[in-house]
């Protein structure tokens, strides 16, 4: 199995749903879906409109693929979430349920960043890490949720060495999935 960058439409339960992170299997189907949105500004005005939209586009997925693990990850910007903390702490508690929904996703995290919009407009955009996202938003334990759902509803012979390296880091080995640090530096080891 390699690695291909392709567009990947996946078709749901009432219809076709871009997936931003797809793993696919010709025999087993779907694997794991992620689906990314982004909040750049406004977030009193714009916030529980993406949330709808994501419960949606929730159920739709699970709808025609109940056994695959299926990840929400919210990018916002620092400056939206500075300008409306209230609301910000809303869409926190959103995204955190979102991500709790057994018809929905299996996990969500949320990732806060910041960008230059002058380099913006010339193509040249760069995003910085501005925060990161405290308990079950993190990145770290969004992996490890979708990671344990992945494995718990294939057969054992399927994704053997992934199933080694699970356990290894549930036993308390180096890159454990409930540690955002600790994942990141196993990823770029």
């Amino acid at each position: 199995m390699g690695v291909v960058s392709a567009e990947a439409r996946v078709l749901g339960k009432a219809y076709y749903k871009q997936i931003d992170v797809l793993i696919a299997q010709r025999a087993r189907g779907p694997e794991l879906m992620v689906s990314t949105k982004r909040l750049g500004s406004s977030l009193a005005n714009n916030a529980l409109n993406r949330v709808e939209e994501s419960y949606g586009d929730a159920h739709n997925l699970r709808g025609r693929h109940p056994l695959a693990a299926i990840g929400y990850v919210l990018v916002i910007r620092k400056q939206a979430m500075d300008k409306s903390p209230r609301s910000a702490d809303r869409l926190l508690d959103l995204v955190t349920k979102l991500g709790s929904d057994p018809a929905g996703y299996d996990a969500s995290a949320v990732v806060v960043v910041d960008w230059d919009e002058e380099r913006g407009r010339n193509g040249d955009c760069r995003l910085r890490l501005e925060k990161e996202t405290a308990g079950e938003l993190a990145v770290g334990p969004f992996l490890g949720r979708l990671v344990k759902a992945v494995l718990d509803r294939t057969p054992i012979e399927a994704h053997a060495r992934a199933r080694e390296l699970y356990a290894h880091a549930s036993a308390g080995g180096r890159g454990r999935c409930d540690d955002d640090r600790a994942t990141v530096r196993s990823v770029r080891e």
